[in-house]
């Protein structure tokens, strides 16, 4: 082990620290300290150069995967489909095209105190050690493209920190302080930024104070609690905060409370060139695009057709990813000619998530396209659609037969190179 080989293992050693990642003014002794045990006497006539080393760390911080450094240290499989047609939700690897199924989410009652309760999200991460996905505790997280490191919050939201995970070591490098609390987190298209979408209550929350009635039994109804966003910069850590309220200008129906369409998660998102930050919305307009300052502007001309398919704009901005279009048991969808929202293709898929490609698109479908047979609308599978060709290649199995069947899952889809 060299030099700066010991001194990176030592800040790792120290990352795992869960305090405030400024560093302190103590850092060298304390690198130093880290390592007594191991070979203290022949890096003894080394300590002037560890200094100096770590005076540079200090002055700028070190590199890590994901943030333009050196090769990455995180191999993720690239054949062109691994596909898992008997895993749902899977074990291994997912991927098609140049995306991978970073993560995936399950949704879980969990009981709070006053009858209250929450649908705490359970999410499985892929570890490349490993090369499975592996449970964890995070309460959110989002996976930077290339999936060298991921962010992640605490349970107990809204977290006042962020976390840098390095998929690497599965370690926390530091932590970026958020005073103002967030519930969700996402990075941009590049991975150098993250939008964290800030709230004043838990946005999976369920509460008596926003009581409503299902069934004719009232039960904890969610609350609206947003109050803005940070623009994280992912390799400074520095986070700036924006004041946004939920939009006033909806098209509602006369004597309709805004409360009524406001869900209570309504994180931020970043729109396909990473310029802009976007907002879904359950009427009129549909969708809101901001600045990163918290700033309404038109929409981009490329994404003034957006709908809720996640897919959105293909990479070569020829489609974009349009609503179901199926009748009866059969599956389809369309997809958009970007500059006048109309259907320029039908393809198959129920729900389309994201693109592979520019000649490829990940879907929810029904097997082999066809609900009913014994396996209902929402018995879906993720499948591979080729959109010149209208096949489909199945990348997993089916969800269940329920929209609450257990083990239901929600695939994140991150760039893999």
């Amino acid at each position: 082990m060299n030099v700066e080989e010991l001194v990176r293992a030592s800040l790792r050693d120290l990352a795992d620290d869960k305090k405030e990642a400024a560093v302190q003014p103590d850092l060298a002794d304390r690198v130093l300290r880290t390592r007594s045990r191991r070979r203290t006497r022949r890096y003894a006539g080394l300590i002037t150069a560890v200094a100096a080393i770590v005076a540079v760390a200090v002055a700028v911080p070190l590199l890590g995967p994901g943030t333009g450094g050196s090769d990455p240290a995180v191999e993720i499989p690239q054949q062109d489909i691994i596909a898992r047609p008997d895993q749902s939700p899977p074990r291994q690897l997912v991927a098609a095209g140049d995306v991978a199924v970073s993560a995936y989410r399950q949704n879980h009652k969990k009981k709070l105190p006053g009858k209250e309760w929450d649908l705490t999200p359970v999410w499985h991460l892929y570890h490349p050690a490993t090369k499975r996905y592996e449970k964890t505790n995070w309460a959110w997280l989002d996976v930077a493209p290339g999936m060298q490191q991921a962010a992640v919050l605490e349970r107990g939201l809204p977290a006042d920190r962020i976390g840098i995970l390095n998929l690497d070591t599965w370690k926390v490098d530091r932590w970026i302080l958020v005073p103002k609390g967030v519930g969700g987190v996402e990075f941009s298209p590049d991975g150098k930024r993250l939008v964290a979408t800030a709230y004043a209550r838990n946005p999976d929350g369920r509460f008596w104070d926003a009581k409503e009635k299902v069934n004719g039994k009232d039960q904890p109804g969610p609350k609206a609690s947003r109050t803005g966003f940070y623009i994280v910069d992912v390799a400074s850590g520095e986070a700036v905060y924006h004041r946004v309220g939920y939009p006033k200008d909806l098209d509602l129906p006369k004597g309709m409370p805004l409360s009524s369409h406001v869900n209570p998660r309504e994180d931020f998102g970043w729109n396909a060139d990473g310029t802009l930050l976007y907002e879904f919305m359950s009427a009129k307009p549909y969708i809101r695009f901001l600045t990163t300052d918290g700033k309404q502007v038109p929409a981009p001309p490329k994404e003034k057709h957006r709908g809720y398919p996640t897919a959105g704009l293909s990479p070569d901005g020829t489609y974009m990813a349009g609503d179901f279009a199926g009748e009866g048991n059969k599956t389809s969808s369309y997809l958009l000619d970007p500059d006048t929202g109309k259907p320029a293709k039908e393809i198959p898929g129920q729900q389309l998530l994201a693109w592979a490609d520019s000649k490829r698109v990940i879907a929810w479908d029904c097997h082999e396209g066809v609900c009913g047979k014994g396996r209902g609308e929402f018995d879906n599978e993720l499948v591979l659609v080729d959109i010149e060709k209208e096949t489909t290649t199945v990348l997993t199995g089916g969800r269940g037969k329920k929209d609450d069947a257990p083990g239901r899952w929600t695939a994140v889809f991150t760039p893999r190179r």
